[in-house]
């Protein structure tokens, strides 16, 4: 388990399962689909193979449990290193930054009141019971006239796993092409002392060493300063790090520390002592990491909106031309935000659940419909799986070219899509609801194990239209249909192979069609009350965590009470 799972999301190998009978909802027919928009569902899913995740499997053809195919190699201390400079230059801006404040450099509170606003006052608790985590505080200047971000932050990061640390490393995600942003750090301290850091990973890992071994359980200070250039036209990704429409979508703006995962690295590699930095596939996910609590300051230039994961604690408008944001999360593994001069907002409760839909003015009717389908489908999921335990949830709309991704408490959507009225985009935004639950709350490897968090996420997607939508059609036009095109062939595998592994033209079939196959095996062979059962404690007994496949077939094995070992063998290659 990487980073130590906190006593709320423990390995099942540490405490017995408890099986709690799920409330699967009205099971009525809410805005159900007509014909024509199933058929814009099945015919968009077929040729899309996007972040947003839509595609199809039971197979007709069994598939062979092949040996693994190799990984991609691991990564080794590089051969080509960069030390970190002491200082930055920035870009000199068309209107003036604001007046940096009197205070010192960021620092990291230790109440916990402080992270309350962004949680549902029944799970405010949760902020203690998980356990110790990291804590990061992060100022932030957004400058759309550059097209540039500068910012500094503190990071008290916890070691929670078993092994002393002697070095701490941070991923910097823009520097992915991917994400075809460019960042640099400077001015790097360690326990308030100058540190020498080093990149790495074509500079999109940063290692940091620290003045002594860091001991299961002690934390440390970790500063540093960045800046940012964001990119105006999309690269190799999905265009989610991205400033054009009038909207600048920071997806991984900030330094991020990864999982620490001796276990995982053993067996897929890619890591450099026990750190997982990866060099992402574009067209996968690229974050893995622990759970952590975020207090964001972002100062914006006076009339811009700031969409956040987590909440809005303080907006103070500056007689300077800049307004102060002052944002804080739960326990999220990762912090978005998304900007614009032009949003326009609606809002829906969902219990005591804040649900905003944010959009551009000419897509005042799409706002309204994805509000409903969000609302919706959060609702069902909470039902189904166990509660989403923040005060908010946000979707918002941006230039990205995915269907829809994912971050904890917000999901984006293409703003080229806000003209459709059901179909593929009412898919895609229930699709990236469902990630809230398999990804966000319950974390995994998404570049080594995609099936975790991908095909569970599409089979949640199709539950949400059998049981509130009506159809059940799912299954057949959707998956297998989408499956067909790569069944039997050369193309065809497990559905259990790392991202890079498969070719992106097949990565959509196999992953996002066939995976969810073995989910609608594995519910005919245990049945509706097991299935739902063993998914809801899946759920509560890593959330807040990070699972590996292996922890969900252990869920599935004490659940179940069967022998399973064909259906693993089958799908997965794995032995019982």
């Amino acid at each position: 388990m990487a980073g130590g799972t906190p006593d709320i999301g423990r390995s099942l190998r540490e405490r017995p399962i408890k099986a709690n009978p799920v409330n699967l909802g009205g099971g009525y027919a809410h805005n159900a689909m007509d014909v024509s928009q199933k058929t814009s569902v099945v015919a968009l899913f077929l040729v899309l193979a996007t972040a947003a995740g839509c595609s199809s499997p039971e197979p007709t053809t069994t598939p062979t449990a092949t040996p693994p195919k190799p990984t991609t190699a691991p990564v080794s201390e590089p051969t080509q290193e960069t030390i970190v400079t002491p200082t930055v230059t920035l870009a000199i801006t068309s209107s003036p930054l604001p007046t940096p404040t009197e205070t010192e450099k960021p620092e990291v509170g230790n109440s916990f009141a402080l992270y309350a606003p962004a949680m549902r006052p029944a799970f405010v608790d949760d902020l203690t019971a998980i356990g110790p985590v990291s804590q990061y505080k992060i100022e932030v200047t957004v400058d759309p006239d550059q097209s540039m971000i500068r910012g500094q932050q503190v990071v008290r990061y916890v070691n929670n796993d078993s092994s002393p640390l002697e070095a701490v490393y941070f991923r910097l995600f823009p520097n992915l092409p991917g994400y075809g942003g460019e960042m640099t750090i400077s001015n790097v301290r360690v326990a308030d002392e100058e540190a020498t850091a080093i990149l790495k990973v074509a500079e999109s890992a940063l290692r940091v060493p620290l003045p002594s071994p860091l001991l299961p359980g002690q934390e440390v200070k970790i500063e540093l300063d960045f800046s940012v250039r964001v990119p105006q036209m999309a690269g190799e990704g999905y265009a989610q790090f991205i400033h054009d429409q009038d909207v600048i979508a920071l997806a991984n703006f900030f330094p991020l520390v990864p999982a620490y995962d001796q276990e995982n690295c053993s067996l897929y590699g890619n890591c450099a002592a026990g750190w997982n930095i990866e060099y992402a596939v574009p067209y996968g996910d690229a974050v893995f990491s622990d759970t952590a609590l975020f207090q964001v300051q972002a100062t914006v230039p006076t009339g811009w909106i700031v969409v956040a994961s987590g909440s809005t604690a303080d907006r103070q408008a500056g007689t300077d031309g800049w307004d102060r944001w002052r944002l804080v999360s739960g326990p999220m593994r990762d912090f978005m935000m998304v900007l614009s001069p032009r949003f326009e907002v609606v809002t829906q409760w969902v219990e005591d659940i804040e649900v905003n839909s944010y959009y551009l003015p000419e897509d005042a009717a799409g706002g309204r419909r994805v509000l409903g389908w969000v609302a919706e489908s959060l609702d069902y999921f909470n039902e189904t799986f166990g509660p989403y335990p923040f005060a908010e949830f946000d979707a918002v709309a941006t230039p990205t070219t995915a269907g829809g991704i994912e971050y904890p408490g917000l999901i984006v959507l293409p703003i080229s899509n806000y003209d459709q009225t059901g179909g593929f985009f009412q898919w895609a935004t229930v699709h990236e609801v469902g990630h809230q639950w398999w990804y966000s709350l319950v974390g995994n490897d998404q570049q080594d194990e995609p099936w975790l968090d991908e095909a569970i996420t599409q089979y949640s997607t199709a539950l949400f239209y059998e049981f509130r939508e009506g159809w059940d059609g799912a299954v057949k036009e959707v998956f297998e249909a989408r499956y067909q095109e790569v069944a039997g062939t050369a193309n065809d595998d497990l559905i259990s192979r790392p991202v890079a592994a498969y070719a992106e033209s097949d990565y959509g079939a196999i992953v996002y069609a066939k995976g969810p196959l073995f989910f609608h095996a594995l519910r005919q062979r245990v049945g509706d009350e097991t299935f739902f059962a063993l998914l809801q404690t899946y759920f509560n007994s890593y959330r807040y965590g990070i699972a590996s496949g292996s922890d969900l077939l252990a869920v599935i094995d004490q659940l179940s009470g069967q022998d399973l070992g064909d259906l693993y063998q089958q799908w997965l290659a794995v032995e019982q």
